[in-house]
């Protein structure tokens, strides 16, 4: 909290000067000195007109800085009582950061998911179809593999993804977002990524960064034993639309994932446009 000040500072700022300096209403003063953010230096005991110290200005910037990156008076109050240095200062800031960004993940994902869902209500009349769209670069806690195009790939992309999430259940980590990535490559062997859209960093897992990209989509709803068709519809459409066999970097957005019955799942089947050449997962 900000302290009454001694009788020699400068008192020279009436409220509506503190006012206009800072961007703010005298109600807003008002009412941050009813809570104690930021007390006047001197209160005229008889008229009640408040004076204020030029210095206060970097207290009161202080307040109206925090509020506006989303914080309570009450954390703003907590913090000033913790007068902390630049560097706890930074430190705060930066958790915050972390925050905003784990709210906008959040945020994104429900959008791609309900604009799922309304893609699943035109399937039921007309059957899959495939758009187009831009998605962002993702920032993902991940596991990685080489594993050979067989039979068995299926489940062992299931492994990873499975090792991959008690991993980031130990380390309380967002699990909104599973992601895998597939990424051919000549030799016949495909890299792969499975894991999920992280703001910090999770013991055990890697983060990979993947690139904005414009991808073709299809949407799968239902057990994975399913997806394939989807698979075979992007991959055709993808070739058909200049992409050379064989190169076709694939993406899995898991939309709806939560627990042991598949019934319910969605996911999000994405091809990358553009990519060019068979590639190891950046």
């Amino acid at each position: 909290m900000t302290h009454d000040t001694g009788a020699d500072d400068d008192l020279h700022l009436g409220v509506g000067d503190v006012a206009r300096a800072a961007g703010v209403s005298v109600r807003t003063l008002h009412h941050y000195h009813e809570l104690g953010l930021l007390r006047p230096a001197q209160v005229d005991p008889r008229t009640g007109r408040r004076r204020y110290a030029t210095r206060q200005l970097r207290d009161l910037s202080r307040v109206v800085t925090l509020k506006e990156l989303g914080f309570s008076l009450r954390e703003v109050g907590d913090i000033l009582a913790r007068d902390l240095s630049e560097e706890g200062m930074r430190r705060l800031l930066l958790t915050r950061r972390a925050e905003l960004e784990r709210r906008q993940a959040e945020v994104r994902h429900r959008l791609v998911q309900l604009d799922a869902h309304l893609r699943l209500l035109d399937a039921a009349e007309v059957g899959p179809q495939v758009l187009t769209r831009e998605v962002p670069a993702l920032r993902v806690a991940a596991l990685t593999a080489v594993l050979a195009d067989d039979a068995e790939r299926g489940r062992r992309v299931e492994d990873l993804f499975a090792r991959a999430s008690e991993l980031a259940d130990a380390a309380g980590a967002s699990r909104t977002t599973p992601v895998g990535r597939f990424v051919p490559v000549t030799d016949g062997t495909v890299h792969v990524l499975a894991g999920f859209e992280a703001v910090g960093d999770v013991p055990g897992l890697t983060v990979a960064h993947l690139p904005a990209a414009r991808v073709a989509t299809v949407v799968h709803h239902g057990p994975m034993d399913g997806v394939g068709r989807a698979v075979e519809i992007l991959d055709a459409w993808a070739v058909a639309h200049g992409s050379s066999p064989g190169t076709v970097v694939r993406r899995w957005h898991f939309l709806e994932a939560d627990g042991e019955d598949q019934g319910d799942w969605v996911v999000e089947v994405q091809v990358e446009l553009g990519t060019g050449e068979a590639v190891p997962p950046r």
